[in-house]
């Protein structure tokens, strides 16, 4: 029964009790005998009296109790991955118990971590024990599958993640024209068929995921970076505007891309003293899910560059903003966030650099050539684009960053990935010269864990870079703090 239902029988309770007591009382002024009452009658008095008082007590207490729920239900893994058991409402001084049916197919250990050991199903009971009572407020199903089982049915994370359900299938394409990189190769091509969302669906085929080694064309040569330095200390004033120093503005520029076939836009910070004669390394910073050419406004990059430069940390430089969801034509733009269709488009970006955005850049600014002066970061999901479009373009790219990067770089139930744990590297010749940074929120619950598993397989793989926690959570608390500790080790 409901706690509402309780409620409403205590109430009607309660007013039957007041009733009778109303009813007693009229006959005792009535007859004037309470000193007669028998004492059958008193013992009746007293015990309505009581539960009078009782009943609006047993109510409040109802009401305001405070209830356990296991909000996870299920569990589709592939063997070797990791999920916890999300409880809600936990009781104060209760403790949470977990136990598989299965320890051989799922593990769990004390804090409801579940872990995939191989195919098959099981089912993890959660007991809250307090004092000396037990109950059980939930059971998850726990379907672990092999990788191959994954990609054909795709179900959901119960993790909290970004993407809903997808499925994508590649096919490779033919190389883009007119690139400003021509021994990179272009991105292959896939279809996407987007999840039943009540939302409009691309109308044409997709840019493709890769599933190769991103990138094997001839080395372009640059300098070893150091991956000594691995403080990560900020100080104060590093995002304000400071006196004594003139800091860039953004200017909103348009360029035709040819993918889109259109003219697009992109937010361009210049410094403040730019002359044409002389030439400037280039960083391009990529938004997130719901964010545009704008959004990074709000992290100052303004600042945070311009500061660092101000103590002579690093050179003045160029940042590009550009929106990273490309159109191409036909294709209608999905509302939901989470429709798979706009995460194709996030990857189509690695192709508008290549075809259109850099060739313009490199047209009407003066950019310093080679790849030791080409940065490229992100915040979430403009993180996971900096790892597709930096492996992918390392000819071109020597500092890669990502701040709290979303889910979808590797494989994970709603998308088959970017990349595989085998491919997600980079060539040994690039590994001393091309300078990584992941960033990891400890509060983040809307990325999860997943820069923490890059980081990991990037480790597996043998590929140096730096990897930071910082106590934030997806928030811009964070992503200045990514900026920075990224921007002061660019371009050395």
């Amino acid at each position: 029964m409901c706690i509402y239902c309780n409620y409403m029988t205590l109430r009607n309770k309660m007013q039957d009790c007041k009733i009778k007591i109303i009813k007693l009382k009229f006959y005792i002024r009535k007859n004037g005998e309470m000193n007669m009452l028998t004492r059958k009658t008193k013992k009746v008095l007293a015990i309505v009296l009581t539960g009078a008082v009782a009943l609006p007590g047993m109510a409040s207490g109802t009401l305001v109790s405070a209830k356990a729920k296991c909000t996870t239900k299920k569990m589709t893994l592939q063997a070797g991955e990791k999920k916890t058991i999300k409880i809600k409402g936990k009781v104060k001084k209760a403790k949470y118990m977990f136990k598989s049916s299965k320890p051989s197919i799922a593990k769990v250990n004390k804090k409801g971590t579940v872990t995939a050991k191989k195919a098959g199903k099981a089912v993890i009971t959660i007991t809250e024990k307090k004092k000396a009572k037990k109950k059980i407020i939930g059971k998850v199903n726990v379907i672990v599958k092999n990788k191959k089982e994954v990609k054909k049915t795709m179900e959901p994370s119960t993790q909290p993640s970004m993407a809903p359900e997808a499925t994508v299938s590649q096919t490779p394409a033919a190389n883009a024209s007119q690139s400003p990189v021509s021994a990179a190769p272009s991105a292959p091509a896939a279809t996407a068929t987007p999840s039943s969302t009540p939302t409009a669906s691309p109308t044409v085929t997709p840019t493709a995921s890769p599933k190769t080694t991103p990138y094997n064309g001839p080395v372009a040569s640059s300098k070893p970076k150091s991956f000594i330095d691995e403080s990560f200390d900020v100080p104060k004033d590093y995002a304000e505007e400071l006196d004594g120093y003139t800091y860039a503005e953004p200017k909103t520029i348009t360029y035709y891309s040819k993918v889109s076939e259109a003219d697009r836009r992109a937010v361009v910070y210049l410094p403040a003293d730019y002359d044409a004669n002389k030439k400037y390394p280039i960083m391009y910073l990529l938004h997130g899910i719901g964010g545009s050419e704008n959004e990074w406004k709000s992290g100052l990059p303004e600042y945070i560059t311009g500061n660092l430069n101000k103590e002579g940390k690093i050179p003045e430089m160029i940042i590009v903003c550009p929106n990273q969801l490309v159109q191409v034509p036909g294709e209608k733009m999905p509302e939901n966030y989470l429709d798979p269709g706009r995460f194709v488009m996030f990857n189509r970006m690695v192709d508008e650099l290549r075809t259109s955005l850099i060739p313009y850049m490199e047209e009407n600014y003066s950019i310093m050539e080679g790849r030791d002066n080409h940065a490229i970061a992100g915040l979430s999901m403009g993180g996971r684009t900096s790892l597709y479009c930096g492996f992918y373009m390392l000819d071109y790219f020597s500092y890669i960053g990502a701040f709290e990067p979303a889910p979808g770089v590797l494989p994970y139930s709603a998308e088959e990935g970017l990349f595989t744990e085998d491919t997600f590297k980079i060539p040994k010749e690039y590994q001393d010269t091309t300078l990584i940074m992941i960033q990891q929120g400890d509060n983040d619950n809307t990325v999860s864990d997943n820069p923490t598993k890059y980081h990991k397989v990037l480790e597996k793989n043998g590929v140096g870079h730096l990897f930071n926690n910082v106590p934030y959570g997806h928030d811009w608390n964070a992503w200045r703090e990514g900026l920075y500790n990224f921007a002061r080790r660019v371009f050395q």
